[in-house]
Formats: C-alpha cells, sequence, structure tokens
C-alpha cells in the first residue's frame, strides 16, 4: 500500500486498510506473488477511481484447518465501475470495456489475467462484482501454511489507558469503521462523528452527565 501513498494523495483518494483482528498473524506463503496481485488490483482502482474517492484494501481468514489458512482479500473502489456485459471477460488478456478505455489505460486487462494465474497457484480463485457508475469490488482468496511453534504476544494496552472513552471525528465512513475496529480491539469504548459540528455538538453534551471523552481521533 506504501507505494500508492503518493499517487493516492495527488488524486485526493482515501486508501484505507482493513485486516480482520481474526487473521492470523504467522503464516507461510508467497509474498512476492501475493504483492504482485495486490498492487495490480490497487494500481487498476487508482486509475479508474476519481478524484475524492474511497479505495478500501481488506482482508480475512475465510477458511482454517490444523495446518492451512485460506485468506480472502477484497479491493474495493467507488470508481466508475464495469457494464455487466464486460465482467466474464474482465480476466482475459487486453480485454477492456471500450476503446477509450483501452487507448488510457492499456495493459489492465493483462494484469488481471496474470492475477488470476497467480491466484491459482496459490489455490484460490478471484472475482469481481461491480456497477457502472457505482465502483468495483475484486476479491481473491489464497492459501497459506501455518507457522509451527507459539502464537505471536497479543497486544494488552497499559492499565493507566485500558478502558478509554474515545471520540473519533472523520467524514469518510470507511475510515470510521476501521478505526472504531482498531480501537475497540485495545478495550476502548468508542464513538464516531461524521463532522465538526457533530463532535462538537457530542463534546457540548458530556456536559450533562455523559461520560467525558479521554481521546479525541480527527482527520
Amino acid at each position: 500500500v506504501d507505494v500508492f501513498h503518493t499517487k493516492v494523495a495527488e488524486n485526493h483518494i482515501e486508501l484505507l486498510v482493513d485486516i480482520d483482528a481474526g487473521t492470523p498473524k504467522a503464516l507461510m506463503g508467497d509474498p512476492l506473488r501475493l504483492q504482485q496481485i495486490l498492487t495490480n488490483l490497487i494500481s487498476n482502482s487508482v486509475k479508474f477511481t476519481d478524484k475524492g474517492g474511497v479505495i478500501l484494501v481488506g482482508l480475512g481468514p475465510t477458511e482454517t484447518t490444523a495446518n492451512k489458512v485460506f485468506l480472502k482479500f477484497f479491493v474495493k473502489d467507488s470508481g466508475i465501475g464495469i457494464a455487466p456485459e464486460y465482467l466474464p471477460l474482465l480476466f482475459q488478456s487486453f480485454s477492456q470495456a471500450d476503446a477509450s478505455s483501452t487507448r488510457k489505460y492499456q495493459g489492465t486487462g493483462l494484469g488481471l489475467a496474470i492475477c488470476k494465474q497467480l491466484v491459482q497457484m496459490m489455490g484460490g480463485t478471484i472475482w469481481v462484482e461491480s456497477e457502472l457508475g457505482k465502483g468495483s469490488t475484486f476479491y481473491f482468496t489464497a492459501g497459506f501454511e501455518r507457522c509451527a511453534g507459539p502464537p505471536p504476544p497479543k497486544f494488552v494496552p497499559p492499565s493507566d489507558i485500558q478502558g478509554l472513552y474515545v471520540l473519533v471525528v472523520d467524514d469518510c465512513n470507511d475510515s470510521l469503521v476501521i478505526m472504531q475496529k482498531m480501537l475497540e480491539s485495545f478495550g476502548f469504548h468508542v464513538r464516531t462523528v461524521a463532522s465538526a459540528e457533530e463532535a462538537l455538538e457530542r463534546l457540548g453534551g458530556n456536559q450533562t452527565g455523559e461520560k467525558p471523552f479521554d481521546l479525541i481521533l480527527m482527520d
């Protein structure tokens, strides 16, 4: 994701990452193939998402056995979307929605065809859901081996900040959801609002007996 920070900042695009808390922290697989797949998918989303849009990259476990873990990844964007008739053609080399897209985004089709091959090498499948004008979500699964040995230690917040009351202020709903999940995993009590005005109103309400906030995080 770090590779794209400059590009998304130039285009005022929100690039967010949501890793499910239940995802194992120690797995063995092919990091190079995984990086190629995600780089291709995020790159396409950046190309097809207008200024002010949102790209959300997420993952979580979908199937686990004693020795194997399958993870489900997704790259969701608020971009231009794909017409239904072109969806079955997407993972074929050099297929594009129309000639103007081909000229502007040459090679996208090849990138998706490569993604499909790499996903299959990792024992998974890849598919897409999209609606014209409302963005696209590319999904894929991939298999990994569990690492032997004890699991990584679990993070426990220091006693002096346990149970904090936190207010999160952000006009991006996806960002609010991610922040809330992360903070609640620390055992914090979280409230979210989408604007400075709502935040001030909520803070004013604290004078009426609501538990005061110990921390404010804002965009």
